[in-house]
C-alpha cells in the first residue's frame, strides 16, 4: 500500500493541476492520496472535495493547530494507510509514472530523492533560479546531501523509526528529516526517472522571503547537528562575503539580470544567517 501525502495551506489555484496529475498515473496496485489541509482560508477544501466524486483513491484531512508544513505532513502520516510514504507539493506537477518508479526505487530502499525538474513551470520568469538541489548526489553545509520534500520517498518504518518531521524547524524541515534518517543509518537511493516539475515562488518578494528563511534555517540546523559534525560556517568566508556584497551593490543599478540574481541571492543568504544567529543564540555567518 502507497500513501501520497500532499500538504495543503491556500492552493485553490494550483492544487487542481497537481491532483489531475496524480489522477493520471498508471500505478495500477493499492494506494492512496491525502491532502492534508493546514488551516486553508480560500476555497481549496471544496475543490478537493469536488476531486473526490471522481477519484475515489483520494481522502481529505485537516490539520488545523497550527500552520506549518512539518505539523501537517505528520498529520498524514497518521492518517495514511500506506507502507510507503510519497511527499509532494500541491504547487508542484508530478510527471507521468511519478508513482511507479518511486516505488520500484523503493522496493530495496527505505529513502528515495526524486529528480526536480524547473523549466515547465517557471518558462516565464527569468529572475527565478535557474536551479534546485537533488539531494541524493551533493552534500551541502558541508555536512550531508538531502531530499527535498517536493519530490521524497520514505518507507513508514523509517519515517517512524525517527519520530518523522521535527516540528520544530519551519523551514529545512526536509534537511533535518534526511538528515537524521542518515544518521540511523538510512542511505538514500537516487531516482532520476520519477519527476516532478517545480515550481518557483510567483513574486521577487515571496521567493526572496523563502530564500532568507532558508537561510536563517541553516543556523538552526548547525545548533542540531553540530554534535553530529556538521562544521560552522568559517568566519573569514562570511567577512568575504559580506565584502564582495560592499563591492558588488553597484550592479543593482546595472541592466545584467545575471549580475542582480547573483547579489541578491548573496545578500540574501547573508541577512538569513544573520538574523538566524540573532534569534537562535547561535554564530553561524
Amino acid at each position: 500500500m502507497v500513501s501520497v501525502i500532499i500538504p495543503v495551506y491556500n492552493g485553490v489555484r494550483t492544487i487542481g493541476e497537481q491532483l489531475d496529475a496524480l489522477r493520471g498515473q498508471d500505478y495500477s496496485d493499492d494506494w492512496e492520496i491525502i491532502v492534508v489541509n493546514n488551516c486553508s482560508t480560500d476555497n481549496t477544501v471544496n475543490l478537493i472535495q469536488t476531486y473526490q466524486q471522481s477519484m475515489p483513491h483520494l481522502r481529505l484531512v485537516h490539520a488545523l493547530q497550527k500552520r506549518n508544513r512539518a505539523y501537517a505532513r505528520n498529520v498524514g502520516t497518521q492518517a495514511a494507510h500506506g507502507d510507503v510514504f510519497l511527499f509532494c507539493d500541491a504547487d508542484d506537477v508530478v510527471a507521468p509514472g511519478w508513482v511507479s518508479a518511486m516505488v520500484k526505487g523503493l522496493e530495496n530502499h527505505d529513502l528515495a530523492a526524486g529528480r526536480l525538474e524547473v523549466g515547465r513551470l517557471n518558462s516565464s520568469s527569468n529572475w527565478k533560479r535557474s536551479e534546485v538541489p537533488n539531494g541524493a548526489k551533493q552534500p551541502i553545509l558541508g555536512f550531508l546531501p538531502y531530499v527535498v520534500s517536493a519530490n521524497l520517498g520514505v518507507s513508514r518504518r523509517a519515517f517512524e523509526s525517527v519520530h518523522g518531521f521535527s516540528e520544530v524547524f519551519t523551514r529545512s524541515q526536509d534537511v533535518d528529516f534526511t538528515w537524521r534518517l542518515q544518521i540511523h543509518g538510512y542511505f538514500i537511493k537516487d531516482i532520476p526517472e520519477a519527476i516532478v516539475y517545480y515550481r518557483y515562488r510567483d513574486t521577487f518578494w515571496q521567493s526572496f522571503k523563502q530564500t532568507v528563511k532558508f537561510a536563517d534555517a541553516h543556523v538552526l540546523l548547525y545548533k542540531h547537528f553540530a554534535c553530529y559534525g556538521m562544521p560552522r560556517s568559517p568566519v573569514k568566508e562570511a567577512g568575504q562575503r559580506y565584502l564582495w556584497l560592499a563591492k558588488k551593490a553597484k550592479c543593482l543599478l546595472g541592466r545584467s539580470p545575471q549580475a542582480k540574481m547573483k547579489w541578491l541571492y548573496q545578500f540574501e543568504l547573508s541577512w538569513g544567517r544573520l538574523l538566524g544567529s540573532i534569534r537562535y543564540r547561535t554564530l553561524y555567518l
